[in-house]
């Protein structure tokens, strides 16, 4: 069997292989393949304001749910609810805050790179 050129599918086709008694159709492969060629050229035709303008609200709504997940986590321990159970929220509400960071970060730099490149000169 050939394997795809793109190395994100060869979990995929590992976990088949292992898991079947025959090999992935390469049909299945070229699907996969032909799926992630479009999903790549339709985020090289994004504009950097167009990506600035998904990422900032993006980004703000995670802030803001990662905020308050925190104090959905903190109110669990007081009520002495089971270690495991607040420390994995707190865990998942980090993780959703620090999201939240990283993606109003990168609308910044959008948004540096629309300034810079896009927008005309003198406007």
């Amino acid at each position: 069997m050939r394997l795809p050129t793109q190395p994100y599918l060869l979990p995929i086709v590992y976990y088949y292989n292992l898991h079947s008694n025959r090999s992935l159709p390469i049909e299945v492969c070229r699907l996969f393949t032909s799926a992630s060629q479009t999903l790549a050229l339709s985020k090289q035709h994004m504009t950097h304001k167009e990506k600035w303008l998904i990422f900032a609200p993006v980004g703000l709504i995670a802030i803001g749910a990662g905020a308050s997940m925190i104090d959905w986590a903190g109110s669990l321990k007081t009520q002495g609810k089971p270690t495991k159970t607040w420390v994995l929220a707190g865990t998942a509400a980090l993780i959703v805050l620090n999201a939240g960071v990283s993606l109003f970060g990168q609308s910044v730099v959008e948004s540096v790179l629309h300034e810079v490149r896009e927008k005309p000169a003198g406007s």
